[in-house]
């Protein structure tokens, strides 16, 4: 059967998956692997549903609140198509027709239950399809308009008038919505900024949010100095591009009447001219070097924070409101260089080096931890720990066999990564976990607590000096 999967692309990976397990089946299934959306992209998903013989509903808490998905979904319904809801992530179902429909558990899509599960219903669904119980209503229905509201911040404001009555979560949930909704455009990005400041400044604004409000500010009026400064060094090149021109013509038209006119004078003056202008080319070219340095270390000192204890370093673009992480490897103290680039569809709270430095661990916002592998480029495998909103900090032990992260006010956990089992849970109210250094060697026999004096003109150890018993042992 032709089948239709409507997702979140948060979830793209679970519905990859779901897409490959339907091939199995038999089946022809389809989802939009695009990622702009568009008036284009919109007519390509409405045609496949009309096309469609089930719509399978991928569901997750984005893809219920997607306004994208709602519209998907209604217009299935008044196409009359049979529905299988498949349940990715637990989501609470809008009353309805949804919530009505029996949903096929898809938390785990590679266990043979889920697939004899979801084979079963796809069968009995082929079987209703062939009886004609589903026929197409008569006349169609018109497709449904584009679902995305032409003004980005129309929501925000209506929520914003009832300011009094938000919790602590939505007005963080808001200034996410603001952060994200700053890259659509300058005018855009100018309000979004003014609305963060006011939330920043609103008494009623607890700590949290002021900080995360802050933060996003920052982050974008970084970039927007950033985009000046490129503005100001084009516009300072072509500058420099346009004087050399008339200069030269000026200095080729001088040189010219000189040989016309074969007057000693004004080819002096010509040459003179040509001395001039290589001196004022030579000025500029080295203001502009200038302007671009300065341009380069700006950027370096708005996206990377360097350490030097670690073979890997990890540049901060990751943020509660960001959605980007750069890995680098350090050569030199002072030189680093991109060595790779992982893009994820949901905010990357924080990440970890594995001990090794080929692994890293990265916490998302919806509670998965990722493992991406520096060689490969890739995600190796993932974790869902139970009942974790955010991972918002987390780290490797020393010999890399154990991972603690903080969820966000659940607590610390210790995870086995060998067993992927629960070694230990603090119920804090934690906001960063840092695992502690390996042991120290022991001392060598009968050395317990001594400390060697260096010789420095030998260049080599002198005496040790015995802390405990406050003497000096001879060389």
């Amino acid at each position: 059967m032709k089948i239709f999967i409507s997702y979140a692309r948060v979830n793209r990976k679970q519905v990859e998956t779901l897409e490959k397990l339907l091939t199995d089946l038999g089946h022809d299934a389809w989802f939009d692997r695009e990622i702009v959306a568009g008036e284009d992209w919109w007519k390509s998903i409405t045609s496949s549903i009309e096309r469609c013989e089930v719509f399978v509903f991928a569901l997750s808490p984005q893809s219920t609140n997607s306004s994208a998905c709602r519209a998907e979904f209604q217009y299935a319904l008044d196409l009359n198509k049979p529905i299988l809801p498949v349940m990715l992530l637990d989501a609470e179902l809008p009353v309805g027709k949804l919530r009505e429909t029996q949903f096929v558990n898809g938390r785990a899509l590679n266990r043979p239950e889920t697939i004899i599960e979801l084979s079963k219903a796809l069968s009995v669904l082929k079987d209703r399809v062939a009886a004609g119980e589903f026929p197409p209503p008569d006349p169609l229905p018109s497709r449904p308009a584009f679902p995305f509201p032409p003004d980005p911040l129309a929501e925000i404001r209506q929520k914003l008038e009832h300011i009094d009555t938000l919790t602590e979560q939505d007005m963080l949930e808001i200034v996410y919505q603001l952060s994200a909704t700053a890259r659509v455009g300058a005018k855009t990005e100018r309000e979004a900024i003014t609305i963060l400041r006011e939330i920043a400044r609103y008494p009623r604004s607890t700590l949290r949010v002021v900080q995360v409000a802050k933060e996003a500010i920052q982050l974008r009026s970084g970039r927007r100095t950033v985009a000046v400064f490129i503005g100001v060094s084009v516009l300072v090149i072509i500058m420099v591009a346009f004087t050399a021109v008339v200069l030269t013509n000026r200095a080729r038209n001088d040189i010219e009447r000189t040989r016309n006119a074969g007057e000693t004078q004004s080819a002096v003056r010509a040459a003179e001219t040509q001395v001039a202008l290589n001196n004022q080319i030579m000025t500029l070219s080295q203001a502009t070097g200038t302007l671009d340095s300065r341009l380069r270390t700006l950027e370096a000192a708005e996206y990377v924070l360097p350490t030097s204890t670690a073979t890997a370093t990890q540049l901060l673009v990751s943020s509660p409101v960001a959605t980007l992480s750069f890995v680098l490897s350090r050569e030199t103290v002072n030189s680093f260089a991109q060595v790779s680039t992982y893009t994820h569809d949901n905010s990357l709270r924080s990440l970890a080096f594995k001990p090794d430095g080929q692994t890293i661990a990265l916490g998302a916002s919806v509670g998965t931890i990722l493992f991406w592998e520096v060689a490969s480029q890739a995600i190796s495998r993932s974790i869902e720990p139970d009942d974790c909103p955010n991972v918002i900090s987390l780290d490797y032990s020393w010999d890399g066999r154990f991972l603690a992260f903080v969820c966000d006010g659940r607590g610390v956990r210790l995870i086995d990564l060998d067993t992927l089992g629960s070694a230990h849970a603090l119920s804090t109210n934690a906001a960063n976990v840092v695992l502690s250094p390996p042991p120290p060697p022991p001392p060598p026999p009968g050395r317990a607590g001594a400390s060697p004096f260096w010789g420095a003109p030998r260049g080599a150890g002198g005496r040790p000096f015995l802390r405990d018993t406050q003497r000096v042992l001879g060389e």
